[in-house]
């Protein structure tokens, strides 16, 4: 799992669907920070809210992690700070294999969809 803060969704949507296109991700998520909560200075309890913060969280394996941080920094969606890589290490290969199995029903649901419209409309 790969998590970068980001300035804009807009840019950083272009860097997630080259990711897919490249076959680097396979789940991408865009996260609002509501609040965010902190040790400050004298150890105290910092409670901040209502920031315009945005998080990208890539999903992929772990031979990939190199191709993905490589787009994001060419994409310009790192600008901001740096990347967070953190291995998923309990069910890591079961999830991700069902993570792939989901993709892959979904890309067929939708390439048959998409052929029945195109048939509709040619008869």
């Amino acid at each position: 799992m790969i998590s970068v803060a980001i300035d804009a969704a807009e840019e950083a949507e272009k860097v997630v669907q080259q990711l897919f296109m490249k076959k680097l991700a396979t789940e991408a998520r865009f996260l609002m920070q509501v609040q965010k909560t902190s040790m400050g200075s004298e150890s105290k309890l910092v409670v901040e809210g209502e920031k315009n913060g945005m998080n990208l969280v890539v999903l992929t394996t772990d031979d990939k992690v190199t191709g993905v941080l490589s787009e994001l920094e060419e994409g310009d969606v790192m600008k901001k700070g740096q990347a967070i890589v953190s291995p998923l290490l309990n069910g890591k290969r079961e999830y991700m294999k069902w993570v792939q199995e989901s993709l892959n029903s979904v890309k067929a649901t939708a390439a048959s969809a998409l052929l029945d419209t195109a048939a509709k409309a040619t008869e």
